[in-house]
């Protein structure tokens, strides 16, 4: 039950670190539904106003923003006095929330952090609990004073409801400052906070939490102009006013250190020159915008300067929330390398392969979400993804070469089907030879055939239903087929011969795995029986791969056939004189003191003939064909020295030699 319980709380950790990145930009919607209001007349955007610093354009917004603050919809609001009351007592609730909430998270911290050398989860939560505990005043007073300011029904009066609006929006930024290394790396937010300490990096970081403060200045702008419509010249001065505090942030990104540092270049090292020209570019591009934005706003176009900041504000909001959390994906899924695969699929998903696969997971959730991403800044702007989309449709789902119909999709749809038809067949295959069969044969041919056709059979229906999946029709293919069957069949005659005489073993079964054959006069054992060919492995440990047809058509010695016993033949000679009984007696029992001989047959010994120089025996005997060279040598030490020990001699060949002189 414990057990349980820490796999609830785990998944629902994962759940609310992939919900935080969403729940950060709640507040920010405004932001971003407005910066991408469709079909905005680029002749309203660039449209000349007035000038935000002249006098007269000065004095009006001044006026309309004192009577913005001082509507009073309606009859039945607070009072000014109820309102104080209400704050103070908001004040004092979250001063004491936010103490009992700093030592909650403080607790639950040092407790998770008693977790973090057992699992990297306990980590994580150390993580959201120091962010919490460093932020419990930011976020519970601001809470407290909007709950007493409903309390007290003040939301109508405009000035209560924009202090709510930015006690919201001070709370939601002071929170994601907290949790933007939490978010980016969720295991290891303790080193990504070691390097925002970095001199460099620490200035790019100052300017993106400028850049983020700028972005919740911008959201409560746009909020206050939904409900209470700005006049142009209040719009003309906030504009440029907002544009001015934006200088300073962007102005920061333009650090070379930070970014060389982030790049991985040392202090004073430089990057490799793509990256170079790329930072040289992206300086020059943040510089001209930095500057170049209070420069159309002070010219009266604030329209159009409002239109860039808004839209490369959401833009930077949503690719830093994509980066995020795609990064944060990826370095959730790249620990799953560190498990071991499931011993069900062990025989096909080896570490190495299991890595393979999820960095190209990983690999795959990156690309989607920046994707998504990139798409949804392009959308901001106003591309036109839509008839974009129109014209690569019919590229995707249906395209005709003369009479037939493809499509990309289909086609990546039939690819995958088969590729999960392939190793669901190789997975049931080596659960069929490895696990299943042995329970019922301990033939290992046997188990190799009957495991090789489910894998073909199964390849066969899969190639049958990916073809289906990619759209083609079973019967005209079943027609070219037809008519390609001659061509294919005398161009491929070899192939299709050893694919038939492959099946044949796999059938008959004159050769299995294991076997030890002998092929072109070398010994070797069958290693594999495939399609085309079969792979032997010689004893000089030299792979062969043989065509099937071969197997079949000629003749192959196969000694392990039936089973493993081999005859011995070894040939002594003795010297003439010998006692014949007591060397008869003596190779016999040399064969039945050996461990290697087998009793059965009895191993027999046979007076061949009279030789030229000694009288020849024969010791024939039965072994393991595993045993084929070292119990005969064991046979041979031991009969030399049974023959030392009773005074045997085995001769060798001597000739006489005369010399003739010839007569003078």
């Amino acid at each position: 039950m414990e057990e349980s319980g820490k796999t609830a709380f785990g998944r629902l950790s994962f759940v609310g670190l992939l919900a935080l990145p969403l729940l950060l930009a709640l507040p920010f919607l405004p932001l971003l539904s407005l910066a991408g209001e469709a079909e905005v007349p680029m002749e309203t955007v660039v449209e000349e106003g007035p000038y935000p610093w002249a006098p007269e354009t000065l004095e009006k917004a001044g006026g309309q923003a004192v009577a913005i603050a001082s509507i009073r919809p309606g009859w039945g609001l607070p009072t000014a006095e109820e309102v104080h009351w209400g704050l103070g007592l908001g004040l004092v609730a979250g001063l004491a929330i936010g103490w009992y909430l700093r030592r909650t998270a403080d607790r639950w911290g040092r407790g998770r952090g008693d977790d973090t050398r057992r699992s990297r989860l306990g980590h994580l939560g150390q993580g959201l609990a120091w962010a919490v505990r460093d932020r419990a005043f930011s976020l519970a007073v601001p809470a407290a004073l909007v709950g007493a300011l409903e309390l007290v029904e003040a939301r109508d009066l405009p000035s209560a409801f924009l202090l709510e609006v930015a006690l919201g929006l001070f709370a939601v930024y002071r929170l994601g400052v907290a949790l933007f290394p939490v978010l980016l790396r969720p295991f290891e937010s303790d080193d990504l906070a070691k390097r925002l300490d970095q001199p460099g990096v620490k200035r790019l970081w100052n300017a993106g939490r400028g850049l983020f403060a700028v972005t919740g200045v911008a959201a409560f702008l746009l909020i206050a102009h939904q409900n209470y419509p700005l006049p142009v010249e209040l719009q003309s001065v906030v504009t440029l006013l907002l544009t001015l505090l934006a200088l300073p942030p962007l102005w920061g990104l333009r650090h070379r250190a930070g970014w060389r540092s982030i790049g991985g270049a040392e202090a004073g090292e430089r990057l490799a020159p793509a990256r170079e020209l790329a930072l040289g570019l992206g300086r020059l591009l943040v510089a001209a915008t930095a500057l170049g934005l209070p420069a159309l706003a002070a010219t009266g176009h604030y329209r159009l300067a409002g239109f860039l900041l808004l839209n490369l504000l959401a833009s930077i909001l949503l690719l830093l929330a994509a980066g995020a959390l795609a990064t944060g994906l990826a370095r959730g899924i790249g620990r799953l390398k560190q498990g071991r695969p499931p011993e069900s699929l062990a025989p096909i998903l080896t570490p190495d392969r299991q890595a393979n696969v999820v960095d190209l997971l990983a690999v795959l959730v990156r690309g989607v979400v920046l994707l998504g991403g990139v798409l949804s800044v392009l959308a901001l702007w106003q591309f036109p993804l839509e008839r974009v989309w129109w014209s690569i449709r019919p590229v995707l789902f249906g395209f005709q070469i003369g009479q037939y119909e493809f499509s990309l999709v289909g086609l990546g749809v039939g690819l995958a089907v088969f590729l999960v038809v392939f190793y669901f067949g190789r997975w049931l295959r080596a659960g069929l030879h490895h696990r299943v069969l042995p329970r019922f044969t301990p033939d290992i041919g046997l188990r190799n055939s009957i495991s090789s056709l489910v894998f073909y059979a199964v390849l066969v229906v899969g190639g049958f239903i990916a073809i289906s999946a990619a759209g083609f029709d079973l019967t005209n293919l079943a027609i070219i087929a037809g008519a390609l069957s001659v061509g294919i069949g005398f161009g491929l005659q070899n192939v299709i011969n050893n694919f038939v005489s492959g099946l044949i073993l796999l059938f008959e079964r004159p050769i299995k795995v294991g076997d030890v054959v002998e092929y072109q006069g070398q010994w070797a054992e069958v290693l594999h029986i495939r399609v085309r060919s079969t792979v032997v492995r010689t004893y000089d440990r030299a792979e062969l791969i043989v065509p099937n047809s071969e197997l079949v058509s000629f003749t192959v010695t196969n000694w392990t056939h039936s089973d493993y016993r081999t005859r011995l033949i070894i040939t002594v000679g003795v010297a003439y004189g010998s006692d014949t009984q007591q060397v008869r007696e003596l190779l016999l029992q040399t064969a039945r003191e050996h461990p290697g001989v087998y009793p059965d047959p009895e191993p027999a010994v046979f007076f061949r003939d009279f030789g030229d120089s000694a009288l020849l025996f024969e010791l024939r005997c039965f072994t393991h064909l595993d045993n084929v060279l070292t119990v005969p040598s064991d046979l041979r030490f031991r009969i030399d020295a049974l023959f030392r020990e009773h005074g045997i001699t085995i001769p060798f060949p001597q000739r006489d030699v005369h010399f003739l002189t010839a007569p003078s």
